[in-house]
């Protein structure tokens, strides 16, 4: 299993941006389009923890184990995420290694130790464009975290547009989506997060979104 660089955006709607992007991917010409049901379990290492908090109180996660439920199938996947001094992603980005696998990967897990940190349930609207960008719009059903719901998360909204390409380069490839997002879908100002969902989710009561001008 050959890790490859994830490669994406992930935005927080502004106002009606979802259903402006919705009726714009409408509109395009070479768009296949998905609908998705997903469980993900987010585990911890028994040996050396993932999550670490640091001085102003954040628990961040620079490299985990995810098992993914997706209409009936299940994924392995384990990231590896690159930071600068400040904490931000650095040019590395993330590094990501899936793979389909059978149930059982889950007792596998669990018997060498694994702990279940978060799940996350939502459904995911998927738009693939020019078979080059593929833009996920996801409506969160159910958070937990530490076996704790967290209501503050169910029906909220999330935009993820993932370069599709052989792009390895990760401040290429979001130059790449960051010209999608202007030219194709017409946004000019976007909230973006530095980081995955289960860092927000871990994190509710900070704002990781920053606001980017798109020139």
């Amino acid at each position: 299993m050959n890790a490859k660089k994830e490669i994406e955006i992930k935005l927080q709607p502004i106002g009606i941006e979802v259903d402006l992007i919705t009726y714009r991917l409408g509109n395009m010409e070479d768009v296949k389009t998905d609908k998705k049901e997903i469980t993900d379990w987010y585990y911890d290492n028994p040996e050396k923890t993932f999550y670490k908090q640091n001085e102003q109180g954040i628990i961040d996660v620079l490299e985990y184990v995810r098992i993914r439920k997706e209409d009936g199938k299940w994924f392995k996947c384990y990231k590896t995420r690159y930071v600068n001094a400040k904490g931000y992603t650095s040019e590395g980005g993330v590094d990501e290694k899936e793979k389909e696998v059978d149930k059982n990967a889950v007792d596998v897990l669990e018997d060498n130790g694994y702990t279940v940190k978060a799940v996350i349930e939502k459904t995911r609207w998927v738009y693939l464009v020019d078979d080059t960008f593929e833009v996920a719009i996801d409506v969160i059903k159910r958070v937990k975290v530490a076996g704790k719901e967290l209501k503050k998360f169910t029906k909220a909204e999330y935009v993820e547009v993932e370069l599709k390409n052989d792009c390895q380069d990760s401040v290429n490839g979001r130059k790449q989506i960051k010209e999608f997002l202007k030219s194709k879908l017409k946004l000019h100002k976007i909230k973006e997060f530095d980081r995955g969902y289960i860092c927000i989710f871990l994190n509710p009561h900070h704002d990781f979104s920053e606001t980017t001008f798109l020139k």
